[in-house]
C-alpha cells in the first residue's frame, strides 16, 4: 500500500476541520426547546387527536416517522398548509408542552440565523423539531384553551 503524500495528509486535515467547523457552527446555532411547540393540522383532524394524540408520520424527503413541531406557529401553519395542500384558515393549531418529551426521542433543529455564513443555505434559522414517538393527548392543548398550560398530572 502506497504511503500519503504530505499533500494528500493535508488535503484530509482540510477536510476534516472544514467538516468540524461545521459542526460546531450549527451547535453555536442550536436553540433550546422553548416550554411549547406547536403543530398545525387540517381543523378536521382536532377532535380525534385531542382524543388520541398525535402519532408520528412519514416526512416528505425523509425515510423516518416523526411529528413535526415548531417553535413558530406561522411556521408550522406554512408547513401544513403546504403538506395537505389547503388554507391557513382551514388548519388548527396544537401546543405541545416540550418539558414532557424524551430527550432521547427529540430531534432539536432549532437553530437562530448566521448571517455570517458564506454559504446563503447556512444562514436562515431553522424553526423545526421532530419528535419520533407518539405524543399522548394529555401532553397536548389546542388554540380554544389558554396559552399558558396547566400542568395535568
Amino acid at each position: 500500500m502506497e504511503q500519503p503524500t504530505p499533500k494528500d495528509l493535508q488535503e484530509l486535515i482540510d477536510r476534516a476541520r472544514k467538516v468540524s467547523n461545521k459542526f460546531w457552527n450549527e451547535e453555536s446555532r442550536r436553540l433550546p426547546l422553548p416550554p411549547l411547540l406547536f403543530h398545525a393540522t387540517p381543523k378536521g383532524n382536532l377532535t380525534r387527536i385531542m382524543r388520541e394524540g398525535l402519532n408520528p408520520s412519514t416526512l416528505i424527503f425523509e425515510n423516518k416517522k416523526v411529528v413535526s413541531l415548531s417553535n413558530d406557529p406561522e411556521f408550522a401553519l406554512a408547513v401544513a398548509a403546504k403538506w395537505h395542500n389547503i388554507p391557513k384558515e382551514k388548519l388548527a393549531l396544537i401546543w405541545v408542552e416540550t418539558s414532557r418529551l424524551n430527550p432521547n426521542l427529540t430531534d432539536n433543529y432549532l437553530r437562530k440565523p448566521d448571517f455570517s455564513a458564506k454559504n446563503v443555505l447556512d444562514q436562515p434559522e431553522i424553526n423545526e423539531v421532530h419528535y419520533r414517538g407518539h405524543i399522548p393527548p394529555e401532553w397536548l392543548a389546542d388554540e380554544r384553551a389558554d396559552l399558558t398550560l396547566k400542568k395535568r398530572r
